[in-house]
């Protein structure tokens, strides 16, 4: 064994010069791999970071009503006590107000209201608009005929009613400032029209108006973090009131999940069959290169299982050089790669910054880029056992 390692020492150099090419191809491979890897994991982070932070998995709804005659009903003090509690980030109440454009060309026929602005609920807003806040409001980008793009950035008055007693009072006029609009896409004929408002704006209008409620139908409260939608959830029902936490739904998205964890093994697979295939054709080729070196060594006294142990070090060592070189590539690739798709906001793409490959991933890269290129050569190598010096130098011996 030490005149193996001896000669695989001294052919160190030689060796990488003429497998170059086998191995740039090889880390090629890798560096293509391991970047859709990045932009798949960053993808996946992005997604479990909205779906754990921003959606309304982390929402717990709490209303008014439900089957027991001890439902409590949700109060402002309520509010007060939802958001005392542990893990919870704020208490939203479900608000709305008519409010019809006054100086705006809005086509509101089938009715406009002022909601208010519950995250995780709201649908996705063009560009980066952060709000609304007080005196703000965002208008959906569709009505029944137009865009509304062209209000950005101006004022609009809307008129609502006053009410007096249980009949409706004068009209009730207000200015909101437009910061932004929402994609709702196409208006059904006969679809009433919601514009995001403040909450606090929503009160103001509501108390004015006399139309402010002393219990609220429906409010939201949102945790810092879906993992802790249950235990909110369960303090909240303890105290008596009707509970629906949308984070029951995380259940339903277990299927989900699974697809997404069997396409990350899917993906392992194509990694190994790539390999596979590269490693057979390279080991196979630079068998076929040294096969008169392999002759000249059996001519000098090299047995059969010296040659067999020189070849397959030499084919571990060629893949595993190839699978450090093309991982330490593909990290920086990831890294490059993921950094400048995250900045091109694409919205049917969105991934986090510098996001690098699944560690399985590099790891299991490491491990089988040298097994496959060795396995490629292994019957090559055996065969080369058998060869006879005069063989291999008349290259007359079947490979």
């Amino acid at each position: 064994m030490r005149r193996v390692l001896a000669f695989v020492r001294h052919d160190y150099v030689y060796m990488a010069k003429n497998t170059k090419g086998s191995l740039a191809l090889i880390s090629v491979f890798i560096v293509l791999i391991l970047l859709a890897e990045g932009i798949i994991s960053g993808g996946f982070a992005r997604f479990a970071h909205e779906q754990r932070y921003e959606s309304a998995l982390k929402l717990v709804e709490v209303d008014s009503y439900g089957s027991r005659d001890d439902v409590r009903g949700v109060t402002e003090e309520s509010v007060k006590e939802f958001s005392r509690l542990d893990h919870v980030k704020g208490v939203y109440p479900e608000l709305s107000i008519d409010a019809m454009p006054v100086d705006a060309d809005i086509d509101a026929s089938y009715g406009m209201y002022a909601v208010s602005a519950i995250p995780g609920l709201m649908k996705k807003i063009e560009g980066k608009v952060e709000g609304p806040g007080v005196g703000e409001v965002i208008l959906p980008l569709h009505d029944a005929t137009r865009t509304l793009e062209s209000f950005v950035g101006k004022d609009i008055t809307f008129e609502t009613t006053t009410r007096e007693g249980n009949e409706s009072g004068e009209p009730y006029n207000f200015s909101l400032h437009v910061v932004g609009v929402y994609e709702n896409g196409e208006l059904e004929p006969g679809t009433p029209i919601n514009m995001y408002a403040n909450e606090a704006d929503i009160k103001k209008i509501k108390s004015m108006c006399n139309m402010l409620e002393t219990t609220y139908a429906t409010v939201y409260v949102d945790v810092e973090n879906s993992s802790y939608v249950d235990d909110v959830s369960r303090a909240i029902a303890g105290q008596g009131y009707n509970v629906r936490a949308v984070g029951q739904q995380l259940d339903q998205l277990g299927d989900f999940f699974v697809t997404l964890e069997k396409a990350s093994d899917v993906f392992y697979v194509v990694l190994i069959f790539i390999c596979l295939i590269v490693g057979v054709s390279i080991g196979g080729a630079w068998i076929r290169q040294r096969y008169r070196d392999i002759g000249m060594l059996r001519a000098i006294g090299w047995k059969g299982n010296m040659v067999f142990a020189m070849a397959s070090i030499e084919l571990l060592l060629i893949g595993f050089i190839a699978g450090v070189s093309g991982v330490f590539a593909g990290v920086l690739v990831s890294l490059a790669g993921t950094t400048l798709l995250a900045g091109q906001d694409i919205s049917y793409l969105p991934i986090e910054p510098w996001s690098l490959p699944f560690l399985s991933s590099m790891l299991l890269t490491l491990l089988v880029v040298p097994l496959c290129v060795w396995l490629g050569g292994a019957w090559k190598s055996f065969k080369a056992t058998r060869v006879t010096p005069d063989e291999a130098m008349r290259g007359s011996y079947g490979m």
